[in-house]
């Protein structure tokens, strides 16, 4: 669902370029989470795919990011490799100066139990659980103690206190996806990951989602990565990487819906100059023909949003 968006004021300002480019630059000193030489391969021989080719990525600490891209691009796969729900083939991830990309499949269990949360497109929630419950949920699988003091900072900032008894079929979309969201909130993890959270939800919905994973990142000190199609959704973010083919093409700061819009519509018209130059097969057409139905799509989802 297209969510049109007026970003706070203290992230505002003129949107910079896009950047070109096949990286996003080298790790600062306070990244939260790094790629470095990501590469991701599935099958081989003739049914080979190159999911990711060569990505270096550097997410900062106590920021929102997305990551855009038409079908295919791998920007899923991206977020899957960093968040060790996937191992890359190639290259190396660390997340909070933790290597994940060389833990054991135990070793990651318990690192995505404890210092990463989640966000999916479906809710995932336990419909025998409370809302309280299936907050809690990561703590008690981990056998810890909750912190109540983080806990009642959670449950005000999505804005539940008065729902902590319901059960999910007793609560609205989006009632629902903030509760998934004050779950992945409440291990004070490093980064939350969200691919499509707003995926299932109308736009009333969307905003408020999507406003919480905002404040968790202002006003808690959270590192967001949201996974997106959408503009108004990206709007929200500090930072907007852009994926094609595997690579990273692009890299748009304090970005806005429009700006987003044009970043799209130029990378799909480079991509297409570069397989008409190359003479490139059906499939490269194809895919830049996807990456301008995707910049068209979303040009006409924000025009409906707004």
């Amino acid at each position: 669902m297209a969510v049109s968006h007026q970003r706070p004021a203290h992230v505002a300002g003129s949107a910079g370029p896009a950047h070109a480019g096949g990286s996003a630059g080298p790790a600062p000193a306070d990244s939260i989470a790094t790629a470095t030489g990501l590469r991701k391969v599935y099958g081989s021989g003739d049914t080979e795919v190159v999911a990711l080719d060569n990505v270096d990525v550097s997410i900062q600490r106590g920021t929102f990011t997305a990551i855009m891209g038409p079908s295919g691009s791998g920007k899923s796969t991206l977020m899957h490799c960093m968040a060790g729900l996937d191992r890359p083939t190639a290259g190396t991830v660390v997340v909070d100066g933790e290597t994940i990309s060389s833990l054991n499949e135990r070793q990651l269990t318990k690192l995505r139990r404890t210092r990463l949360g989640f966000v999916f497109q479906a809710f995932n929630l336990i419909p025998t659980l409370t809302a309280k419950e299936n907050i809690t949920l990561p703590v008690d699988l981990a056998r810890g103690h909750v912190n109540q003091g983080w806990f009642e900072r959670v449950v005000d900032a999505v804005g539940l206190r008065d729902h902590l008894g319901h059960r999910p079929a007793e609560l609205s979309g989006g009632q629902q996806q903030r509760v998934a969201c004050a779950r992945a909130l409440i291990t004070q993890p490093s980064v939350v990951f969200a691919d499509e959270p707003t995926g299932n939800l109308d736009s009333v919905s969307s905003r408020e989602v999507l406003t919480f994973l905002r404040q968790s990142v202002d006003e808690l000190g959270q590192s967001v990565v949201v996974v997106t199609h959408d503009p108004g959704t990206a709007a929200f973010a500090d930072r907007v990487l852009f994926l094609a083919d595997g690579a990273i093409v692009g890299d748009l700061p304090s970005p806005s819906v429009d700006s987003v819009i044009e970043a799209l519509r130029t990378f799909s018209e480079r991509s297409r100059a570069r397989a008409s130059a190359g003479g490139a097969s059906g499939g490269a057409s194809g895919g830049a023909g996807g990456a301008s139905g995707a910049a068209s799509a979303a040009a006409r989802g924000a025009g409906d949003a707004r």
